[in-house]
């Protein structure tokens, strides 16, 4: 395992061991882009879930304008 999809994340949703916290995931994709093996997918989910992670997303960039 390289374990690019761990250092491209910008939330650190994934750990080490390659497993996602989907708490904190916001579903930008950048795994997926890096996974040179293509053991990373995006799920469909629901719009409940997809309206979360947008938020999150926004949450996320919100901060690291601050900083």
């Amino acid at each position: 395992m390289c374990r690019a999809c761990v250092s491209h994340c910008p939330v650190k949703a994934i750990d080490r061991k390659i497993n996602i916290t989907r708490d904190i995931c916001i579903g930008c994709g950048n795994c997926v882009k890096v996974c040179q093996h293509g053991a990373m997918i995006l799920e469909e989910v629901e719009d409940e879930i997809s309206e979360n992670s947008n938020q999150k997303l926004a949450n996320f960039f919100r901060n690291e304008l601050i900083l």
